[in-house]
């Protein structure tokens, strides 16, 4: 299977597994089995991603079927695997994923997950596949329906200000748009995307690339996963380039890389990850939220568009106003969207946006987001504090979207971030 790496508006292609660049090493012929214990509190009954470490001798180029099996009870589960290398720069450990439904008497019992030898994938259907179509990456359905689209490239002409490296339209399980671009309210808002207020080198201020000034965004390497049978998925690169004015030097400040995996659909919803990592190019970068108000607005946002009777919902709560630095770990968007062929959909609908265990400054305390009835929801980080990206320590800033249909509670939003945030304690042979 192929791989398409894009630089600089150039398409490579090379012989790859399953995942990016894997193609070199060889598949394990031999078997291995990895042991953990599921958490006391994983949602049995309910599928969800699993992430399985990847053992020694099972190369990036293995696929087939792994054997799950749970503690000293006769369920053995044999389920298609997808591998993803270990990336160093962007912190991915080597793995596995899984898409699995535990048993009720699974919670808190041990686990061993057995590689058997490698063999051809099982006749699972993938799940869809990335395709690029400058500007765009097109994630798709294996039935080719559009999931979401990524703008890669250059920036469009003619908009009001430059935008890239953002997720739009998003699309929901019924063929909805979620999100929306460029909306009149605030034309700088855009899909998903991940923008701060505040720049800084050496201690000035550089402008910023939330309402874009000063700053802009240099498309680099695009790598396209082949379709496999747990996930599509797309690594983008961008490179942040302040700039006072087109007569000006430039000056590269921030290296970002962009992973984003789409799982296949489950029961109640699709997961969608983005990881994200900034990677600073020279010393004294800092970046920050927005301090008017003591908002702290900046990071990972997703803009919603338009719908009626819309609810939000964090950790639980339900909201009854728009809120600044409100803690929470997860925060879900619902209400009646336009359906694909005109009218109003009959059910409500939405996405919730997660944060992952490993995001600082977590564990001790949840984020603090953002929470607007008008369309954006955003876990602000840093918030009012200006935080320094060291060039030899990466910022690796890690989030889920559930795309849901129902509210939060008919969407098993809790637990699906009960499943995301899960510590499996896996031990490797």
């Amino acid at each position: 299977m192929a791989v398409a790496r894009i630089t600089g508006g150039r398409t490579l292609t090379a012989i790859a597994g399953l995942w990016l660049c894997a193609a070199e090493t060889p598949a394990a012929v031999g078997e291995a089995t990895v042991r953990g214990s599921v958490p006391a509190d994983w949602p049995v009954g309910l599928t969800a991603p699993v992430a399985v470490p990847l053992p020694d001798g099972i190369g990036p180029g293995w696929s087939g079927l792994v054997e799950l099996a749970i503690g000293d009870t006769d369920q053995r589960q044999r389920l298609p695997a997808q591998v993803e290398p270990a990336d160093p720069a962007t912190g991915t450990p080597a793995r596995a994923w899984v898409l699995w439904t535990a048993p009720p008497e699974a919670a808190g019992r041990g686990i061993a997950v057995r590689f058997g030898p490698s063999a051809e994938s099982p006749s699972t259907q993938p799940t869809g596949i990335a395709r690029y179509e400058n500007p765009l990456v097109h994630v798709k359905s294996s039935s080719g329906s559009l999931l979401l689209s990524y703008w890669h490239g250059e920036p469009a002409k003619g908009g009001k200000y430059p935008l890239t490296s953002f997720i739009h339209p998003l699309i929901g399980l019924d063929g909805e748009v979620l999100t929306v671009v460029s909306p009149e309210d605030h034309p700088h808002h855009r899909g998903i995307f991940w923008a701060w207020v505040r720049h800084e080198l050496d201690g000035r201020s550089i402008g910023n690339w939330w309402i874009p000034e000063q700053t802009r965004l240099e498309p680099g390497p695009l790598e396209v996963a082949p379709a496999g049978p747990v996930f599509s998925a797309f690594k983008a690169r961008h490179t942040w380039v302040w700039q006072v004015s087109p007569e000006a030097p430039a000056k590269r400040i921030i290296e970002e890389t962009l992973v984003c995996r789409v799982f296949a659909d489950l029961p109640a919803g699709r997961a969608i990850d983005l990881d994200l990592t900034l990677a600073a190019l020279c010393e004294g970068v800092r970046i920050g939220g927005q301090t008017a108000l003591n908002k702290g607005y900046g990071g990972m946002t997703l803009r919603f568009g338009k719908a009626r009777d819309i609810r939000i919902v964090a950790d639980g709560r339900d909201l009854q106003t728009d809120h600044n630095r409100l803690k929470a770990h997860w925060v879900d968007w619902t209400g009646f969207f336009d359906a694909p062929g005109g009218g109003t959909l009959p059910g409500r609908s939405g996405a919730a946006l997660m944060v992952h265990s490993s995001h600082p400054p977590l564990p001790a305390e949840a984020p603090e987001w953002i929470t607007r009835f008008y369309g954006p929801i955003n876990p602000a980080y840093p918030g009012l504090a200006m935080l320094e990206i060291p060039p030899d320590k990466p910022l690796h800033l890690r989030y889920r979207v559930w795309v849901h249909r129902g509210d939060a509670h008919e969407g098993h939003v809790a637990r699906q971030h009960r499943a995301y945030t899960a510590d499996w304690k896996w031990a490797l042979p």
